[in-house]
């Protein structure tokens, strides 16, 4: 397997029932593959008829594990075991991210915005809405002095309601990264969902894998920066902050705004610098 992750997935697999297969599972919206996959809440593969690059897996078929002498099958006999292995329902699949060791590999601290960065007073669409978290300037200070990327993971699903744009996100992006630097704090980057399929905006107005707490906004990040998901962290404030990698850790701060059902993934936010190494 190709996979800089290869210690992780074989413990994973180890977690699983007796004679179950496991996938990587890549992620691209731009993919052309035939078939592509979801999984539940345990990391089965529960869908293969999705037709949607957005909304679905494709099978990383340098990463199979459960089958004896996989190394040695072809592509053709690969993707007969998957579909066998499908339809016997002991198929499981954890999203991957193949990392690039001829590069520097990163890690990141991923924040989310409304509740963590700023406040979350609902739909922030305009500056003048915007109530800075001051905590989280040292946080970003202390991350990036232990050399984090800090990348931002935000749904937006008031660009898919119709109540502001793309643009006006941006703005609002814009005047936090100038406020986060006057205290040279840094951050490096921020991806958003404009996904919700109650949405009015019809471009926007569907199901997402790039809608958290599914990661693909992750998988993006780190396929553009190199980064190594084991390393890095994921801090919110609600349960679809805890994001659907089983190799990432993400904790939630408690907030007034939301009532957490994960309650063993609090942490206070003093104890976000133990974490950060």
């Amino acid at each position: 397997m190709n996979n800089p992750n290869n210690n992780f997935i074989s413990e994973f697999y180890n977690t699983l029932p007796h004679g179950s297969i496991l996938a990587g599972l890549l992620f691209d919206k731009k993919a052309k593959a035939n078939i592509f996959y979801n999984i539940d809440s345990n990391y089965k593969i529960i869908n293969n008829k999705i037709d949607d690059p957005i909304n679905g897996y494709s099978i990383d078929y340098d990463t199979i594990l459960g089958v004896q002498n996989i190394e040695d099958c072809d592509e053709e006999r690969k993707i007969k075991i998957i579909e066998e292995s499908y339809k016997n329902k002991n198929l499981y699949g954890i999203p991957i991210s193949k990392i690039d060791e001829n590069k520097k590999i990163n890690k990141a601290l991923f924040l989310d915005r409304d509740g963590i960065l700023i406040k979350d007073t609902g739909y922030v669409s305009k500056v003048n809405d915007i109530i800075i978290n001051n905590e989280f300037i040292e946080i970003v200070k202390y991350a990036k002095s232990k050399d984090y990327l800090i990348i931002v993971i935000t749904n937006q699903s008031g660009i898919a309601r119709g109540y502001f744009s793309y643009d006006e996100v941006n703005l609002i992006h814009k005047y936090i990264d100038e406020f986060y630097k006057k205290f040279d704090a840094k951050i490096d980057d921020y991806f958003i969902s404009p996904y919700h399929p109650k949405g009015v905006v019809s471009e926007y107005s569907k199901e997402s894998l790039y809608r958290k707490p599914n990661p693909a906004m992750i998988l993006d990040a780190a396929k553009k920066y190199n980064i190594n998901i084991n390393g890095s962290l994921m801090i919110g404030d609600r349960d679809t902050d805890i994001i659907k990698l089983p190799n990432l850790l993400s904790h939630l701060i408690e907030t007034q705004t939301y009532d957490i059902k994960s309650k063993n993934s609090i942490i206070d936010i003093a104890s976000i610098y133990s974490l950060i190494n």
